[in-house]
């Protein structure tokens, strides 16, 4: 990639990150509006032109209900990658490490 090509691109990945990072700069007003769901269940589908994330909600039944679905570029999703990251690390430090054992590990296993 030329250093033209990198110049053109920047802004675009920059303004993604600034989305991202001023989010929780919403104003309390706009977050009351906002409909909030539980899921503990995330598919992903991917494309050559964007990735989308389906959360549900799975049951003690292990009855799946999907509730909301996010559609992105892989920009936007890079970005929101590396914010999200970043959050993950800053409560962790703050809380201690969040234990998780992966479902493929745990099959491989």
């Amino acid at each position: 990639m030329g250093t033209e090509e990198k110049t053109q691109t920047q802004p675009q990945q920059d303004q993604a990150t600034a989305q991202l990072s001023t989010a929780q700069l919403l104003p309390p007003e706009v977050l009351e509006k906002i409909q909030y769901v539980y899921v503990n269940n995330t598919y992903l589908y991917g494309s050559n032109w964007d990735i989308r994330f389906v959360f549900a909600e799975r049951s003690p039944s292990d009855k799946v209900e999907p509730r909301v679905g996010i559609v992105m570029s892989y920009q936007h999703a890079k970005a929101f990658l590396e914010v999200f990251t970043t959050q993950i690390k800053n409560i962790e430090s703050a809380m201690g490490e969040i234990k998780y054992t992966s479902p493929t590990a745990s099959a491989k296993e």
